[in-house]
């Protein structure tokens, strides 16, 4: 089992670190961020609480429109790779919809 506090990503989104995860993301191949995103969570030997902090992170750089095309895309990929475990959970599930109400706010 893989110590996944000891991953960049993972151990940023932890720490609430969300602009130096945004940083981290940005600096990593096309195939890097796809690693990265699907790293956490209970199907990567982690926990519910990385998928809350990855929710928020994304809360965080959406409702601030931190570089709108790069989140979009990224949190496309995270929807994809833990869009089961989001719908597995009520908690997940109300800061999903936090999240797309705060991004159709944006778009309103």
């Amino acid at each position: 089992k893989a110590d996944v506090t000891s991953l960049p990503f993972q151990s940023m989104l932890r720490k609430q670190h969300y602009d130096k995860a945004l940083e981290f993301l940005k600096s990593q191949t096309p195939s890097g961020v796809h690693l990265a995103l699907e790293q956490i969570g209970p199907m990567a030997s982690g926990d519910d609480l990385e998928l809350q902090e990855g929710l928020k992170f994304f809360l965080h750089h959406l409702t601030q429109s931190h570089f709108a095309d790069e989140v979009q895309a990224y949190l496309s990929l995270f929807l994809a790779a833990h869009g089961e475990e989001i719908a597995a959970s009520k908690e997940l599930q109300a800061l999903c919809a936090e999240l797309a109400t705060a991004q159709e706010n944006k778009w309103s």
